[in-house]
């Protein structure tokens, strides 16, 4: 590994104000520096950064009418959304967990689920017993 190579692709980091400075300067409208450097300190820039490449052209410049707030809405949407979708999630995976295990012993036995041969996939059987 070339260490000296490796650091040379390493940016220095920066503070959170540089960091609204970097969005300005991409043309990202910024109403308010503090409030925005506030925000920088509780979610990460590379973090949102995700939620800006709908907002960009191909020179790296967010197009017309970006703003942080809409940056933030849209981070925030997509957190809300999240944690919506793991209550349910965690009820369909029970449910399918359920079903299979229901399934597995009514057709091949209590203990028909360490058994490979009723497995198509001997793979998938071992990860099944770890």
């Amino acid at each position: 590994m070339d260490t000296e190579k490796d650091q040379s692709k390493i940016k220095p980091p920066t503070t959170f104000k540089e960091q609204v400075e970097l969005y300005k300067n991409r043309n990202l409208y910024i109403n308010n520096s503090e409030y925005s450097e506030l925000i920088l300190q509780r979610i990460n820039y590379y973090r949102l950064s995700a939620y800006t490449l709908t907002m960009k052209n191909s020179n790296e410049q967010f197009i017309e009418g970006s703003s942080f707030n809409k940056l933030l809405s849209l981070y925030e949407f997509d957190r809300k959304l999240r944690l919506l979708l793991l209550g349910v999630l965690e009820t369909i995976e029970i449910a399918f967990r359920t079903h299979i295990s229901y399934e597995i012993a009514h057709k091949y036995g209590p203990l028909g689920y360490k058994n490979k041969e009723n497995f198509i996939n001997e793979q998938f059987h071992e990860e099944l017993k770890n």
